[in-house]
């Protein structure tokens, strides 16, 4: 069981499956079950108020997270496409800075949306 595929490849790539599970138990189980506890011994009144949010939190941060992750990942493959199209197309000695790159995928796409081709 290597649990958790897509964020072992995107987000933990080095990490090992074991170190993975873990951070996935204290994101998602861990930490609300400790705040829950402790809220509970402290003999507070809105004790499941306090965990939900905590709870909701925890999660939220995690998926935002792996969103920034999986974005970084498709920027990147999409700059490198365009970089490597900038070099076998108009000729090897074209900048490949991170500017002419960018400025070049956006004419690309200009030109597809407003080329007219169906």
């Amino acid at each position: 069981w290597n649990g958790h595929l897509l964020m072992n490849q995107f987000v933990y790539g080095q990490l090992h499956s074991v170190l993975l599970e873990w951070i996935a138990f204290w994101v998602f189980l861990g930490v609300p079950l400790f705040t829950m506890v402790g809220c509970i011994l402290a003999s507070l009144q809105s004790w499941w108020e306090i965990t939900i949010l905590v709870w909701f939190t925890s999660i939220s941060i995690a998926y935002i997270a792996f969103c920034v992750v999986v974005m970084y990942y498709e920027f990147r493959a999409n700059w490198e496409v365009t970089r490597n199209h900038l070099i076998t197309n108009l000729g090897g000695h074209q900048d490949k800075s991170l500017w002419a790159t960018t400025k070049r995928a956006i004419l690309l796409r200009q030109r597809h949306v407003f080329g007219g081709v169906v």
